[in-house]
This record gives structure tokens, sequence and C-alpha cells, in this order.
């Protein structure tokens, strides 16, 4: 069964408004509820970066579908060309003080994610999160797409 919701945003104040939506339509189709919680997770950290940090300008466009026991959400925006795979990892062994602020929405994408994927579409940053439902699943894959 597919199933797909879509979404806007222009405002980092429209984000919280994401999160329930994305609740009940995952929770109406029997997602599990850590998946439904790390979608909602990941997604608010990018689109807060996205829409205080690179967007400026015209909509962010969330395209989330549910097929074959796997969702995946593209978020596609129009601002300055930002590749997450490029970014180093996270330091998450040093102490809170000695630790660089930021980076951890991007660790929690990498780790929570099964597969995260990258490509500059013309003026348009679209990065595709997939989020498999299946027991035994693994967050191994990274990709830019050409």
């Amino acid at each position: 069964m597919e199933a797909r919701v879509e979404y806007r945003l222009r405002e980092p104040a429209e984000i919280p408004a994401l999160a329930p939506r994305i609740e009940q339509y995952l929770e109406a189709r029997d997602v599990p509820a850590d998946a439904v919680y790390q979608v909602n997770l990941v997604l608010d950290e990018w689109l807060t970066n996205v829409l205080n940090y690179g967007a400026g300008r015209g909509d962010v466009h969330v395209l989330l579908s549910l097929a074959d026991d796997q969702i995946e959400v593209q978020v596609t925006d129009s601002g300055v060309p930002f590749d997450p795979l490029d970014a180093p990892p996270a330091d998450t062994d040093s102490s809170l003080d000695d630790r660089k602020i930021g980076g951890l929405g991007l660790h929690f994408m990498r780790e929570m994610m099964d597969t995260v994927a990258y490509r500059r579409d013309g003026d348009h940053n679209v990065l595709t999160l997939r989020r498999s439902l299946r027991p035994g699943r693994g967050s191994d894959t990274t990709t830019r797409q050409e």
C-alpha cells in the first residue's frame, strides 16, 4: 500500500505543526512509535537548519510516503547548496563542555535513517531519507546522487 502526505513550509514557526500531522498519518498506518519519533526528530532538525540558515527564498517542500514497509521523506528547498554528506561526523566522544556546538541533527539523521541521499537539482537541494520498518534494519547507506 502506497500513501503519501505533502507539506510546504516558509518559516521556522511552521515546523511544530508538521510533527502531529506526520504522527497522525503514520500511526493510522500502524507504523511503530519509535519509527514515527525518529522521522519527526530528524525532520525537525533538518527543517530548522534549512529554514534558519539555508532556504532564504521560496517554500520548503516535504513529501512523505509509505510503501513496502519503508518510510521515505523527500525535502526540497531552493536555498544555498548544502550537502549533509560532506559534513564531518559529530564529536560524540568529548565531554559536553569540550564539544563544538552543532552537528547533532546530522548525527541523528545518519544514525536513525537507513538511507540518506542528497542531490542538487538545478537551484534546489533535494534530500531523501529512508527508514525501513522491517526487523533487522540498519543505517549504513549514504549516497550522493548526481
